[in-house]
């Protein structure tokens, strides 16, 4: 979490905060390219419930990623519908995260860094870099090389022998009619 200046100075990570639902997130801000609002999403049929859509952000088609779901959270349907776009570096390629209010830019100090809770699932404590105990809220700090990890389809679009599922014959006959042989 400490960053070395060109003067040798240590210095605290920088973060852009942000709502997603009811959770305050926080990347960091070098990761942060630009902010978007009011972008028209295209759903991708089958693809991962993280992805949103797509998005068309001067030209240039990006994933947008639902953030909620992303942190294994459903959606409640009393909350906002995410307005914001953060457009993020994540490794070789830029995604959006869906965000419903934007927050300030924080940078903690190393003594409010906690390590991420060992009681989290596996997956989303994988996506957290740490967390940030400020003065009045916890700020969950994602590590957006992360995004590049979600796959873009979580459905075959042909099934497969094992996608079938056959019943006993009530006659005795075969149960399984790839088990017959051909004659």
């Amino acid at each position: 979490m400490i960053q070395k200046t060109n003067i040798g100075q240590e210095q605290e990570q920088a973060y852009c905060t942000f709502q997603s639902g009811e959770i305050l997130c926080g990347i960091p801000v070098e990761d942060v390219r630009e902010i978007v609002s009011h972008l028209s999403i295209t759903p991708v049929p089958m693809a991962n419930e993280m992805i949103a859509g797509l998005i068309n952000l001067r030209g240039q088609v990006l994933t947008s990623v639902d953030t909620q779901r992303w942190l294994n959270r459903e959606p409640s349907q009393l909350e906002e519908a995410p307005e914001y776009h953060l457009i993020v570096d994540a490794g070789d390629e830029l995604r959006s995260l869906q965000v419903t209010e934007l927050g300030p830019v924080v940078a903690p100090h190393l003594h409010e860094l906690e390590p991420v809770p060992e009681h989290l699932d596996p997956a989303v404590a994988g996506r957290l870099d740490s967390v940030a105990r400020l003065e009045d809220s916890l700020i969950l700090l994602l590590r957006t090389e992360k995004l590049k990890d979600i796959r873009q389809s979580r459905i075959s679009p042909h099934p497969t022998v094992q996608d079938f599922r056959f019943q006993a014959a009530s006659d005795g006959g075969v149960s399984n009619p790839l088990d017959q042989d051909i004659q």
